[in-house]
């Protein structure tokens, strides 16, 4: 026995990443104290942090690409279902 596959529930868009933040006036101050060398740190940590955040940014895009395929379909298939429920009796309106 098969069964007509039910309505299942609207997908959810993902959520936005939050992007990570290098507090550079404490690197400022430490790369003072330690008469430039954490600055080498520093450099570091800012490349590190910003390529976390552009690889969050792309998996974020593709996300979206995936929840919007996934909107149109369930919207066709509302759209479908909405028509099939609503369909005049064969012959057209009765007359009276």
């Amino acid at each position: 026995m098969t069964y007509a596959p039910g309505p299942y529930a609207a997908p959810v868009p993902p959520p936005q990443p939050v992007d990570k933040q290098v507090n550079h006036l404490l690197h400022l101050v430490l790369t003072l104290l330690t008469c430039g060398a954490w600055v080498i740190v520093w450099a570091l940590l800012a490349l590190i942090v910003g390529a976390e955040n552009s690889q969050k940014q792309r998996h974020f895009q593709e996300a979206m690409q995936r929840y919007s395929f996934e909107l149109a379909a369930y919207q066709e298939d509302q759209a479908r279902r909405w028509g099939q429920q609503n369909q005049q009796p064969p012959g057209g309106p009765v007359a009276q």
